[in-house]
């Protein structure tokens, strides 16, 4: 049992909690719960099984070690810890077969900032059907424990794209690719219900605070917005996501 801080394998659990680069350099991050491990488990991606000294150990799992209930609780992001993380590698996801098919559907995020947000994004997409999440460079880190938290285990099944170069440069990829790119401005022409989003669809959701960028609206086939009542000039990015994400879905069916 690990009882150190000072030991090689908490140090590096704890990089991995804190570092978005040495998550990007090895591949892998830190999940916790006993949910989202088995579901890890289960898709063959969890490297190292780590379990507190008092947790009750599910079926099906291989401990790779037991952390002192201490130092597991110093290293969970969770104000009540379940006992259970894993060292998980990075699902891999084929961007250009998803991005090949004839009616699909992204949520694509421009410096969307907020962990919460973001993981709710993911979970929402997945509940909605959305095929993909594409994020700007400037978004947070979908690999953060925050972000992953939030999900509930779809960050392990839902295709979280990052952008190879700029977000405008992304979206004229996705032209060439046939999509019909929509804009969620809160200067839209066009009510959000009234598109059909037939075939290939890209949704834009902008910064928390700014919105989309100028350059970014340009790129856009329509711009859409989401009529407000009250003195509101505008949702969270999360809650128009999800608005967007099931309007969407509905059109499909």
């Amino acid at each position: 049992m690990i009882t150190s801080k000072d030991n090689n394998r908490i140090k590096r659990i704890k990089k991995l909690l804190e570092k978005s680069k040495i998550r990007r350099e090895e591949g892998c991050f830190i999940l916790e719960g006993f949910k989202p491990v088995l579901e890890a488990v289960k898709r063959g991606l969890a490297t190292e099984i780590y379990v507190a000294e008092s947790a009750d150990v599910p079926e099906g799992i291989t401990v790779t070690d037991t952390l002192g209930d201490a130092i597991f609780n110093s290293l969970s992001d969770t104000v009540t810890p379940q006992g259970i993380m894993a060292v998980v590698r990075m699902p891999e996801f084929d961007k250009d077969e998803i991005f090949g098919r004839d009616d699909c559907k992204v949520i694509c995020l421009e410096d969307v900032r907020d962990p919460g947000n973001i993981g709710t994004i993911i979970r929402t997409a997945e509940g909605a059907g959305i095929d993909a999440v594409l994020l700007s460079k400037g978004c947070a880190d979908v690999y953060q424990p925050k972000v992953t938290r939030s999900t509930m285990g779809s960050v392990l099944r839902v295709p979280c794209l990052s952008c190879e170069g700029t977000f405008a440069e992304e979206m004229d990829k996705l032209h060439d690719k046939g999509f019909t790119v929509y804009g969620a401005y809160l200067d839209g022409a066009v009510d959000f219900r009234e598109p059909k989003y037939d075939g290939k669809v890209a949704v834009l959701i902008g910064n928390e605070a700014n919105g989309l960028s100028d350059e970014v609206v340009k790129k856009c086939d329509k711009l859409i917005k989401i009529p407000m009542k009250g003195e509101l000039e505008s949702l969270n990015a999360a809650v128009s996501a999800a608005l967007l994400s099931y309007e969407i879905e509905r059109n499909i069916n």
